[in-house]
């Protein structure tokens, strides 16, 4: 049995970092006009460490593909799935991308995989036989 695992990458890391201090200079420069000095330092700040959360929980996501399962792994929560049983489809839309698995009891999840990167999401998405050499083609009739 032949495991991939896909992890975060250390420069999309610092990216997100880089744009979360860019937005939340911006926002306070914003806020700046409408409200008092003591209310937007506030406000950055909740703003700021409720995306820095969000971004150091994402950090600890990874997705382990073999060849019968997809395994996505973040933190303690585990969600795996019997390739054969799901319907996998990824959305690429400005720098997200996203994951979206259908499992055989018509349950939807999405997975924001913008932390593997470009180049490790488009090794995942070949790797499940969305795109590439062993995919599916797709016939399209007219009518």
């Amino acid at each position: 049995m032949n495991e991939r695992i896909y992890k975060s990458t250390s420069f999309q890391f610092v990216k997100e970092l880089i744009t979360l201090v860019i937005a939340c200079a911006f926002l306070g420069f914003i806020l700046h006009f409408f409200v008092q000095l003591y209310v937007n330092v506030i406000v950055v700040a909740i703003v700021g460490i409720v995306s820095l959360y969000f971004t150091l929980s994402d950090k600890k996501l990874y997705v382990k593909v073999t060849d019968e399962t997809l395994t996505v792994v973040k933190g303690k929560k585990i969600d795996e799935y019997v390739i054969d049983e799901c319907a996998i489809k990824a959305r690429v839309k400005n720098d997200i991308l996203t994951l979206y698995v259908t499992d055989s009891n018509d349950n939807t999840k999405s997975y924001d995989l913008s932390l593997l990167g470009y180049k490790q999401f488009q090794k995942l998405i070949e790797d499940l036989t969305i795109i590439g050499d062993k995919s599916e083609p797709i016939t399209l009739k007219a009518e």
